[in-house]
This record gives structure tokens, C-alpha cells and sequence, in this order.
């Protein structure tokens, strides 16, 4: 209980830097949807792009899955995201995808 407590007392200062220190004077302010589902049936009759479109969700996917990787194999590793490939000499090009069932593949 200890170790949790000091741990959670690190977390919340950690997190009050990034609120105070960094994100409340940020140069550059992101549109704040406080309803991504209101925003995409907007987006389905306006026919614009919500703010979670499909190249942000695919980015922020990736990013959570590289740390993925670099935590379950505990390796540094570089990403190339113009051809979404590690960069040479990092990372194993398996980690990138996995075994199908029969009859799909990739």
C-alpha cells in the first residue's frame, strides 16, 4: 500500500506539470470535442471530417502500439512513420502482425 500510495502521489505531480507546465500555455490548441460520436453524425451530414478522423485514429493506434512492443520486449526502437516500418536496426517486422486463422491473411 505503501509503494501505491507514493506512486500515485508521483503520478499526480507528473500530471499536474503537464496540465500547468505544458498544456495550459501550449502554443498550439487542439479543438476540444467533448462528444466524438455528436461530432461524427455531424460529420456524416456535413460531409466533413470529424475530429477524430481516420488518419488521427490510425496514428494514435500506432503510438500505442509501438510502446506496446518496446514495453512486452523491452527494446528501444525507431519508427519510420512515412513507410510505418521501424528504422534499420531496430524493432522485428513480426511484431507487426501475427498469425491468421485460415483461409485469411494480409
Amino acid at each position: 500500500k505503501v509503494c501505491l500510495w507514493k506512486c500515485k502521489k508521483k503520478i499526480k505531480k507528473v500530471i499536474l506539470y503537464l496540465k500547468d507546465g505544458l498544456i495550459t500555455d501550449a502554443k498550439v490548441k487542439l479543438y476540444n470535442s467533448r462528444h466524438h460520436i455528436g461530432d461524427f453524425l455531424k460529420c456524416v451530414a456535413s460531409r466533413k471530417k470529424p475530429i477524430a478522423n481516420e488518419i488521427i485514429g490510425s496514428r494514435t493506434v500506432i503510438c500505442c502500439h509501438l510502446i506496446n512492443q518496446t514495453y512486452f520486449n523491452n527494446q528501444k526502437i525507431s519508427w519510420d512513420p512515412k513507410k510505418l516500418a521501424f528504422a534499420p536496426g531496430t524493432g522485428d517486422p513480426k511484431w507487426l502482425t501475427k498469425k491468421y486463422r485460415t483461409p485469411w491473411s494480409v
